[in-house]
């Protein structure tokens, strides 16, 4: 799992949110997804942004850390194959047997 630290940088430079939003030119929405970490894509851009404001590398920023539960959940699906099985894997796999037989069908 990546963990946002925007709001460890923050405190580490006594920096408000609301400045780094300003000095960034971001919205103070996209700064309150981070300093929560409820962002669920980071636009390479917003990245450069921060960093250079902040005065960090991504990896100062971004940090990965273990998610015990969901790496365990991952691989218990994992096929011998390699491959991971999910519900949207699956459900595409029938649709395209359901798209088959009606076109199967259809030809008969």
């Amino acid at each position: 799992m990546i963990e946002i630290q925007l709001e460890q940088l923050l405190t580490d430079r006594g920096m408000t949110a609301y400045a780094l939003a300003k000095q960034a030119g971001l919205h103070q929405s996209v700064i309150a997804k981070f300093r929560h970490n409820a962002a669920r894509a980071v636009r390479l851009d917003v990245l450069e942004r921060l960093c250079a404001v902040l005065r960090c590398e991504v990896g100062e920023l971004l940090v990965r850390v273990p998610d015990v539960g969901k790496a365990a959940s991952v691989a218990m699906k994992t096929t011998r194959s390699g491959a991971t099985t999910g519900k949207s894997s699956n459900h595409a796999t029938e649709q395209k047997s359901n798209g088959k037989r009606k076109r199967d069908t259809k030809a008969a």
